[in-house]
């Protein structure tokens, strides 16, 4: 996120500064940046403000000052409306409960505003942001996401089999309102046991991201995975054991996850994917008025405990991909007391 933040405040003041008359020695100005993603399954919600800054020294050299990023106060109010009526409001205080890492940027005071409260997913929320120092206001809204309907796997099925390699998982949707992009994940349990001591282990699985036709929600959506694509990523990112060492597929070892976003955060990131060219033109997107970055929602969904097949817990421990990372197979006493 954070380098993410440096290529848009670049990209910014290019984009704002390429004109024949450039002024080398410009006037310091700042401009507020605002991330906000809120998720009604959370308990504590953040925001995080700072400048961009232009100004007449080097921009190392500004950078490293806090006062280049840093406002000395701000007051910020987090507000339910709903039909364009105002039912309450949450007030954000400075949190210093994470903190930026060291680098070129000051880091020393922390950036974001917290609350904690239970969002409402039938409203709308707005932010507003006064600055004393500079009196600006700062204002976005937008509309919570909420969770989809999943059709395949089926919730009734206990297992997932990913025994043949050339065969395929499917996973199927229904897309939600207020939503347009989803990002589905693999989580994959186990067990590493040493004498007595057992430790338990994930690895996360990114399939990929998808992208729906519109917000309005109730697009079925769907995807195939690849059974051999599973076995090469879990030799991808799980070195070989220590001597001694047992893996063991846990028995519920499988959770599909769901991270949906809203539109404005579909947009953003369509705008700024970082896999595009960055010299190619792209226009500037922000739905923060007066000043710059992201106000959005998401919500992540589970379907958890799922268990591996036998047959697929022997291709994880007798397979061409996977046979070298120490994994027992089904006839292990833990598959059968």
């Amino acid at each position: 996120m954070f380098r993410k933040l440096l290529y848009i405040i670049l990209l910014f003041s290019l984009l704002t500064n390429c004109r024949n008359d450039l002024e080398l020695l410009a006037p310091y100005k700042d401009i507020p940046v605002v991330y906000c993603i809120l998720n009604q399954n959370d308990s504590i919600h953040y925001l995080r403000l700072e400048k961009s800054f232009a100004g007449p020294k080097n921009a190392y050299e500004m950078a490293i000052e806090a006062d280049s990023i840093h406002y000395k106060q701000a007051d910020i109010v987090l507000e339910r409306w709903n039909d364009d009526e105002f039912v309450s409001s949450m007030d954000m205080t400075l949190s210093d409960s994470i903190r930026k890492d060291s680098g070129i940027f000051a880091y020393h005071k922390p950036l974001l505003y917290s609350t904690m409260g239970q969002l409402d997913g039938a409203s709308e929320y707005r932010i507003k942001i006064h600055i004393p120092e500079t009196g600006k206001d700062i204002t976005a809204t937008t509309l919570l996401v909420d969770g989809i309907r999943i059709i395949k796997p089926f919730f009734t099925r206990q297992s997932i089999n990913f025994s043949a390699y050339n065969n395929y998982l499917e996973v199927e949707w229904v897309s939600s309102p207020n939503a347009r992009i989803y990002f589905l994940q693999f989580r994959f349990n186990y067990l590493e046991v040493f004498g007595r001591d057992t430790i338990h282990k994930e690895q996360i699985w990114s399939i990929a991201h998808f992208s729906s036709l519109h917000a309005e929600g109730g697009e079925r959506m769907e995807t195939l995975v690849n059974h051999k694509r599973f076995y090469a990523f879990l030799a991808l990112k799980i070195p070989p054991p220590e001597n001694g060492i047992r893996r063991i597929a846990e028995k519920e070892a499988f959770d599909i996850i769901f991270t949906v976003g809203g539109e404005d955060l579909y947009t953003y990131m369509e705008v700024y994917d970082p896999d595009h060219n960055m010299m190619t033109e792209r226009p500037i997107y922000s739905n923060i008025s007066n000043g710059i970055g992201i106000f959005s929602a998401r919500y992540q969904q589970e379907i958890k405990g799922k268990a591996l097949t036998f047959p697929s817990i022997d291709s994880i421990a007798r397979g061409q991909f996977t046979s070298h990372l120490g994994f027992v197979d089904s006839t292990d006493d833990y598959y059968n007391r």
